[in-house]
């Protein structure tokens, strides 16, 4: 074998881009709308004067929400057109308001459970 000449890998996949092409059409919606919470989260970030850093964490940590947010719904029987809306509606209104929100809601909830 010659020096310079490369070694084909022994577990190569050759349909890879068949496979990531396929699974890009069955999750694209999912990927779509993420990717549009991202940017609002970001858009809102850069608007209200927070760090560019800020900004691009809140919206990955939407971006990944959201990812998980559209199976976990139709698993629970909610449409995925109402999660995506739900997790844009979380990245318009921040993730810090959205947590102390849903922080109180829990909290009235558990001491309601508690009293009883």
């Amino acid at each position: 074998m010659p020096k310079h000449e490369k070694r084909a890998m022994p577990e190569k996949y050759m349909d890879l881009w068949q496979s990531a092409i396929a699974a890009f059409q069955l999750y694209w919606p999912n990927i779509f709308m993420a990717s549009l919470a991202f940017i609002i989260a970001l858009l809102r970030g850069i608007y209200t004067g927070a760090k560019w850093k800020r900004s691009c964490l809140e919206g990955s940590i939407i971006f990944f929400f959201a990812i998980a947010f559209g199976p976990a719904a139709a698993t629970a029987g909610i449409p995925v057109e109402y999660a995506t809306a739900g997790m844009a509606v979380v990245a318009f209104l921040g993730i810090d308001f959205s947590r102390d929100r849903l922080t109180r809601a829990v909290d009235r909830f558990l001491n309601k459970w508690q009293a009883k």
